[in-house]
């Protein structure tokens, strides 16, 4: 199965980190917020999210 193509990215200058969700479509603000979410909740707590790149799988858009 091929990945998803459309990448929707978010930044904070301020700690140098770069969430980017690779879907099928562009994601709305709500969708790059739930995708956050549930990145975050499932995270090391132990480990500083300052100078990272993230980079999440969604199957948002495969069915359109």
């Amino acid at each position: 199965m091929e990945l998803p193509g459309v990448i929707t990215e978010a930044k904070d200058q301020e700690r140098n980190f770069t969430f980017r969700v690779r879907a099928y479509r562009k994601l709305t603000p709500q969708e790059m917020n739930m995708n956050f979410a549930i990145w975050y909740r499932q995270r090391d707590r132990r480990r500083s999210w300052r100078n990272m790149t993230i980079e999440v799988l969604s199957s948002i858009g495969a069915n359109d």
